[in-house]
């Protein structure tokens, strides 16, 4: 599903059409009826982020209709036929993403929620090409961007300090004579006082960026100087921003350039960088399901359930 935040607002009106005392009788299900499972997210852009979710409990009840998902107050319906939804014209910083299933007379299931950020992307296939102390030229380097740089090759020019203010990351593969396994290294592993740059200890294995988790690495897990390379991996990483002091986060996609050999390996980078300092993605994830309460949905004052509206829909 495709849908902008800030454009697509429901209205919904609730009126009391029962009498003082007047007791009215809450609707009884044959079914347990449970909310989606294993929510996810991905951030597009720097204003879009993806969801994607699996059906949960009572999805294959012939009373079960689709999905609501709720993002600041908003809402919007998605088919039982999809599991995916673009939400675009999103602030910077972390939003809230709420989504429920819902049946045909009214009521939803408990909320599935998650909390993400959008982040620019930056996928013009980066080549790094493994440092070697003999080509002092080659672009060996790699500025992962900030607030106002975009990612870019660099050679290793350590009399340049444009250059070298800029590194992020080397990619090593020897000691000049001997080859090793090619790696990434946190620039400040290459020389004391340089950008200090921290990889965590997830990683993922995914053929591009769109790899939907849960929840971002945890802060805690960003303690390694490098990491090794793979070929089709995702690396999250900790950077320094423009200013001292702050941190911004990022995912890079790694792939290994095929038939190159010592001294000569590349490998190709692409980068979803956070620009917000401080926010990590995604904050936090779950579900809240208590299978005896029902939530009723939302009705006009007759008593009949408001028709929610239909829209193009992201296939999952």
């Amino acid at each position: 599903m495709k849908r902008s935040f800030l454009a697509c607002i429901t209205v919904l009106v609730a009126l009391m059409g029962a009498g003082c005392g007047e007791h009215i009788d809450s609707p009884v299900y044959a079914v347990t009826f449970g909310p989606p499972q294993n929510l996810s997210a991905v951030s597009q852009t720097g204003s879009s982020v993806t969801l994607h979710w699996q059906p949960g409990i009572g999805a294959d009840d012939p009373t079960f209709l689709g999905y609501i998902v709720v993002i600041g107050g908003v809402e919007d319906s998605v088919p039982k036929t999809e599991l995916g939804y673009l939400a675009e014209s999103l602030p910077q910083g972390p939003t809230l993403f709420t989504v429920h299933s819902y049946q045909s007379d009214g009521p939803r299931s408990d909320p599935a929620f998650i909390t993400w950020a959008p982040a620019e992307r930056f996928e013009f296939n980066v080549i790094v090409t493994e440092y070697f102390n003999q080509a002092p030229t080659r672009l060996s380097a790699f500025s992962a961007g900030s607030q106002t740089r975009e990612p870019m090759a660099l050679p290793v020019t350590l009399s340049d300090t444009n250059i070298t203010m800029g590194m992020d990351i080397l990619l090593h593969g020897s000691n000049g004579v001997v080859e090793f396994p090619l790696s990434l290294w946190g620039a400040h592993l290459f020389q004391v006082g340089l950008r200090q740059t921290k990889f965590s200890t997830v990683s993922d294995s995914s053929a591009n960026l769109d790899f939907p988790r849960s929840t971002f690495p945890d802060s805690s897990t960003f303690v390694e100087d490098s990491a090794l390379v793979r070929h089709n991996r995702i690396y999250y990483i900790q950077i320094q921003g423009d200013a001292p002091g702050e941190l911004l986060y990022g995912r890079l996609h790694v792939t290994i350039t095929p038939n190159r050999v010592f001294p000569d390996r590349e490998v190709i980078i692409n980068v979803s960088l956070q620009r917000v300092p401080g926010i990590p993605f995604a904050l936090r994830s779950g579900f809240q399901w208590n299978p005896a309460r029902r939530s009723p949905g939302a009705r006009h004052g007759d008593g009949q359930r408001i028709n929610w509206p239909q829209t193009k829909v992201l296939s999952s």
